[in-house]
Protein backbone atom coordinates (compact mmCIF):
# COMPACT_ATOMS: atom_id res chain seq x y z
CA UNK A 1 0.00 0.00 0.00
CA UNK A 2 0.83 3.83 -0.28
CA UNK A 3 0.03 6.16 1.83
CA UNK A 4 -0.39 9.91 0.39
CA UNK A 5 -0.29 12.89 2.28
CA UNK A 6 -1.12 16.42 1.45
CA UNK A 7 -1.26 19.99 3.13
CA UNK A 8 -0.29 19.53 6.86
CA UNK A 9 0.78 23.01 7.32
CA UNK A 10 1.78 21.88 10.60
CA UNK A 11 3.70 24.49 13.44
CA UNK A 12 5.08 23.42 16.39
CA UNK A 13 3.44 23.28 19.75
CA UNK A 14 -0.16 22.73 18.06
CA UNK A 15 -2.36 20.14 18.51
CA UNK A 16 -1.94 19.26 14.84
CA UNK A 17 1.29 18.21 15.47
CA UNK A 18 0.50 15.88 18.46
CA UNK A 19 -1.87 14.70 15.39
CA UNK A 20 0.91 14.39 12.95
CA UNK A 21 2.81 12.26 15.53
CA UNK A 22 0.48 9.78 16.03
CA UNK A 23 0.44 9.26 12.52
CA UNK A 24 3.58 8.74 11.97
CA UNK A 25 3.42 5.84 15.13
CA UNK A 26 0.74 4.48 13.21
CA UNK A 27 2.64 4.43 10.36
CA UNK A 28 5.52 2.67 12.02
CA UNK A 29 3.29 -0.53 13.45
CA UNK A 30 3.12 -1.43 9.81
CA UNK A 31 4.92 -1.01 6.31
CA UNK A 32 3.00 1.01 4.04
CA UNK A 33 4.82 3.20 1.76
CA UNK A 34 4.24 7.22 2.34
CA UNK A 35 4.35 9.79 -0.07
CA UNK A 36 4.42 13.27 1.79
CA UNK A 37 2.66 15.82 -1.01
CA UNK A 38 4.19 19.26 0.26
CA UNK A 39 3.36 21.63 2.80
CA UNK A 40 3.79 19.45 5.67
CA UNK A 41 5.18 22.03 7.61
CA UNK A 42 3.99 25.92 7.28
CA UNK A 43 7.16 27.41 6.70
CA UNK A 44 10.20 24.60 6.15
CA UNK A 45 13.72 26.74 5.02
CA UNK A 46 16.12 23.41 5.61
CA UNK A 47 18.69 25.93 6.71
CA UNK A 48 20.50 24.95 10.76
CA UNK A 49 19.35 28.96 11.57
CA UNK A 50 15.92 27.95 10.44
CA UNK A 51 14.80 24.11 11.45
CA UNK A 52 13.46 23.58 14.05
CA UNK A 53 12.54 20.54 17.05
CA UNK A 54 9.31 19.49 14.53
CA UNK A 55 11.28 19.27 11.53
CA UNK A 56 14.31 17.24 12.92
CA UNK A 57 11.88 14.73 14.26
CA UNK A 58 10.68 14.03 11.33
CA UNK A 59 13.89 13.42 9.58
CA UNK A 60 14.88 11.50 12.46
CA UNK A 61 11.18 9.75 11.59
CA UNK A 62 12.27 9.04 7.72
CA UNK A 63 15.87 8.03 8.67
CA UNK A 64 14.90 5.11 11.13
CA UNK A 65 12.01 4.00 8.78
CA UNK A 66 13.67 4.08 5.69
CA UNK A 67 14.89 0.33 6.12
CA UNK A 68 11.19 -0.80 6.52
CA UNK A 69 9.38 1.14 3.88
CA UNK A 70 10.08 3.76 1.06
CA UNK A 71 9.24 7.12 2.00
CA UNK A 72 8.79 10.03 -0.88
CA UNK A 73 8.75 13.46 -0.66
CA UNK A 74 7.15 16.47 -3.09
CA UNK A 75 8.39 19.80 -1.66
CA UNK A 76 5.53 22.37 -1.35
CA UNK A 77 5.56 26.18 -2.00
CA UNK A 78 6.29 25.90 1.94
CA UNK A 79 9.09 24.30 2.02
CA UNK A 80 12.65 25.49 0.72
CA UNK A 81 16.17 23.69 0.64
CA UNK A 82 14.42 20.50 1.86
CA UNK A 83 15.04 17.87 -0.74
CA UNK A 84 18.87 19.81 -1.30
CA UNK A 85 19.93 19.28 1.95
CA UNK A 86 18.10 16.32 2.93
CA UNK A 87 17.80 14.02 0.39
CA UNK A 88 19.30 11.24 1.92
CA UNK A 89 16.12 10.83 4.35
CA UNK A 90 13.75 9.76 1.58
CA UNK A 91 13.58 6.73 -0.85
CA UNK A 92 12.78 9.60 -3.61
CA UNK A 93 12.85 13.32 -3.46
CA UNK A 94 12.15 16.19 -5.93
CA UNK A 95 11.19 19.83 -5.70
CA UNK A 96 8.44 19.56 -8.49
CA UNK A 97 7.53 16.40 -9.50
CA UNK A 98 8.59 12.72 -8.88
CA UNK A 99 7.70 10.11 -11.75
CA UNK A 100 7.74 6.46 -10.82
CA UNK A 101 6.97 4.08 -13.50
CA UNK A 102 3.69 5.13 -14.28
CA UNK A 103 2.85 7.62 -11.70
CA UNK A 104 3.14 11.13 -11.27
CA UNK A 105 3.38 12.90 -7.83
CA UNK A 106 3.50 16.67 -7.81
CA UNK A 107 2.60 19.24 -5.16
CA UNK A 108 0.86 21.40 -7.94
CA UNK A 109 1.37 24.62 -7.15
CA UNK A 110 3.62 25.03 -10.47
CA UNK A 111 0.81 24.35 -12.47
CA UNK A 112 -0.17 27.82 -14.10
CA UNK A 113 -3.65 28.96 -12.95
CA UNK A 114 -5.17 32.03 -12.86
CA UNK A 115 -2.36 33.73 -10.79
CA UNK A 116 -0.47 31.87 -11.44
CA UNK A 117 2.65 33.53 -13.69
CA UNK A 118 3.59 36.01 -10.58
CA UNK A 119 3.13 32.56 -8.07
CA UNK A 120 5.42 30.87 -10.53
CA UNK A 121 8.62 33.98 -10.83
CA UNK A 122 7.97 34.13 -6.61
CA UNK A 123 8.50 30.40 -6.65
CA UNK A 124 11.46 30.18 -8.66
CA UNK A 125 13.27 33.24 -6.74
CA UNK A 126 12.73 31.03 -3.10
CA UNK A 127 14.04 28.54 -4.38
CA UNK A 128 17.17 29.48 -6.44
CA UNK A 129 20.88 29.52 -5.35
CA UNK A 130 21.15 33.43 -4.77
CA UNK A 131 17.89 32.86 -2.04
CA UNK A 132 19.41 30.20 -0.08
CA UNK A 133 23.05 31.97 -0.12
CA UNK A 134 20.89 35.39 1.45
CA UNK A 135 18.88 33.43 3.89
CA UNK A 136 22.17 31.34 4.82
CA UNK A 137 24.76 34.66 5.30
CA UNK A 138 22.45 37.78 5.12
CA UNK A 139 22.14 38.82 9.05
CA UNK A 140 18.32 39.94 9.00
CA UNK A 141 17.03 36.62 7.39
CA UNK A 142 15.13 35.96 9.88
CA UNK A 143 13.75 39.44 10.14
CA UNK A 144 13.30 38.98 6.39
CA UNK A 145 11.51 35.29 6.53
CA UNK A 146 9.16 37.10 8.97
CA UNK A 147 8.11 39.49 6.65
CA UNK A 148 7.44 37.14 4.02
CA UNK A 149 5.81 34.94 6.06
CA UNK A 150 3.16 37.44 7.18
CA UNK A 151 2.62 38.40 3.29
CA UNK A 152 1.84 34.56 2.55
CA UNK A 153 -0.53 34.16 5.75
CA UNK A 154 -2.22 37.13 4.93
CA UNK A 155 -2.69 36.53 1.35
CA UNK A 156 -3.81 32.99 2.08
CA UNK A 157 -6.74 34.11 3.61
CA UNK A 158 -8.02 35.80 0.91
CA UNK A 159 -6.82 33.29 -1.87
CA UNK A 160 -10.04 31.85 -3.21
CA UNK A 161 -10.49 27.73 -3.18
CA UNK A 162 -12.29 27.24 -6.08
CA UNK A 163 -10.89 24.33 -7.71
CA UNK A 164 -9.20 25.30 -11.02
CA UNK A 165 -10.27 21.93 -12.62
CA UNK A 166 -9.51 23.13 -16.53
CA UNK A 167 -6.26 24.35 -16.02
CA UNK A 168 -5.51 21.41 -13.75
CA UNK A 169 -6.81 19.06 -16.74
CA UNK A 170 -5.10 20.61 -19.67
CA UNK A 171 -1.82 19.89 -17.72
CA UNK A 172 -2.57 16.32 -16.45
CA UNK A 173 -3.75 15.71 -20.60
CA UNK A 174 -0.15 16.88 -21.55
CA UNK A 175 1.29 14.15 -18.48
CA UNK A 176 -0.65 11.53 -19.61
CA UNK A 177 0.37 12.00 -23.03
CA UNK A 178 3.90 12.14 -22.00
CA UNK A 179 3.31 8.61 -20.64
CA UNK A 180 1.78 9.14 -17.00
CA UNK A 181 -1.17 6.47 -16.21
CA UNK A 182 -1.70 7.96 -12.90
CA UNK A 183 -1.46 11.65 -11.42
CA UNK A 184 -1.32 12.42 -7.57
CA UNK A 185 -1.10 16.24 -6.59
CA UNK A 186 -1.77 18.19 -3.37
CA UNK A 187 -2.16 22.08 -3.23
CA UNK A 188 -5.44 22.76 -3.80
CA UNK A 189 -6.83 21.81 -0.71
CA UNK A 190 -9.71 19.87 -2.27
CA UNK A 191 -10.45 16.38 -3.54
CA UNK A 192 -10.98 15.98 -6.81
CA UNK A 193 -11.00 13.01 -9.20
CA UNK A 194 -10.84 12.15 -12.79
CA UNK A 195 -11.12 8.89 -14.80
CA UNK A 196 -10.45 8.61 -18.53
CA UNK A 197 -11.44 6.10 -20.92
CA UNK A 198 -8.18 4.55 -21.05
CA UNK A 199 -7.93 3.98 -17.67
CA UNK A 200 -5.89 7.53 -16.83
CA UNK A 201 -6.21 8.74 -13.94
CA UNK A 202 -6.09 12.16 -12.06
CA UNK A 203 -6.38 12.87 -8.34
CA UNK A 204 -6.28 15.82 -6.17
CA UNK A 205 -5.83 15.27 -2.53
CA UNK A 206 -7.53 16.67 0.05
CA UNK A 207 -5.86 18.55 2.35
CA UNK A 208 -4.83 16.82 5.80
CA UNK A 209 -4.92 20.71 7.66
CA UNK A 210 -8.88 21.09 7.50
CA UNK A 211 -10.58 18.16 6.55
CA UNK A 212 -7.61 15.67 8.62
CA UNK A 213 -8.18 13.07 5.69
CA UNK A 214 -5.16 11.14 3.66
CA UNK A 215 -5.60 8.93 0.47
CA UNK A 216 -4.29 5.31 0.17
CA UNK A 217 -3.43 3.81 -2.98
CA UNK A 218 -3.23 0.35 -3.58
CA UNK A 219 -0.37 -0.33 -7.24
CA UNK A 220 -1.40 -4.18 -6.96
CA UNK A 221 -5.28 -3.78 -8.00
CA UNK A 222 -4.94 0.31 -8.58
CA UNK A 223 -8.06 0.71 -5.77
CA UNK A 224 -7.50 4.22 -4.19
CA UNK A 225 -9.83 5.52 -1.16
CA UNK A 226 -9.52 8.98 0.99
CA UNK A 227 -10.25 8.26 4.58
CA UNK A 228 -10.07 10.43 7.84
CA UNK A 229 -6.20 9.61 9.09
CA UNK A 230 -7.91 8.09 12.44
CA UNK A 231 -9.33 5.33 10.41
CA UNK A 232 -5.77 4.60 9.05
CA UNK A 233 -4.78 1.45 9.88
CA UNK A 234 -1.45 0.19 9.04
CA UNK A 235 -1.02 -2.89 7.13
CA UNK A 236 1.26 -5.13 8.46
CA UNK A 237 2.23 -6.70 5.29
CA UNK A 238 2.49 -3.54 3.44
CA UNK A 239 3.87 -3.76 -0.54
CA UNK A 240 6.84 -2.07 -1.87
CA UNK A 241 6.23 0.70 -4.29
CA UNK A 242 8.41 -0.54 -7.35
CA UNK A 243 9.67 1.52 -10.77
CA UNK A 244 7.08 -0.46 -12.28
CA UNK A 245 3.74 0.30 -10.48
CA UNK A 246 1.70 1.77 -13.15
CA UNK A 247 -1.58 0.13 -12.31
CA UNK A 248 -4.79 2.41 -13.35
CA UNK A 249 -7.10 3.20 -10.62
CA UNK A 250 -10.72 1.85 -10.56
CA UNK A 251 -12.06 4.69 -8.63
CA UNK A 252 -13.08 7.89 -10.15
CA UNK A 253 -16.09 10.09 -11.04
Amino acid sequence: MLVLVADLHLRENTPAEQDFRAFLRRLSAGTDDVCFLGDIMELWIALPAFENDLQRDFLAWCRQELPRRKIYLLEGNHEFFVVRHHRDCFSAAAENCLQLGGNLFCHGDAILTGNGRGHLLFRWFSKCRLAHCLLEYLPCAHHLVARIQAVMQKRSLGYSRAFPAQAVEAWSKEQFAAGSKNVFLGHFHREYRRQRRNGQNLFCLPDWKKRQEIAVYDPADGTYRVLPWRSYAASKRGRTMGTDTDCASKTGN
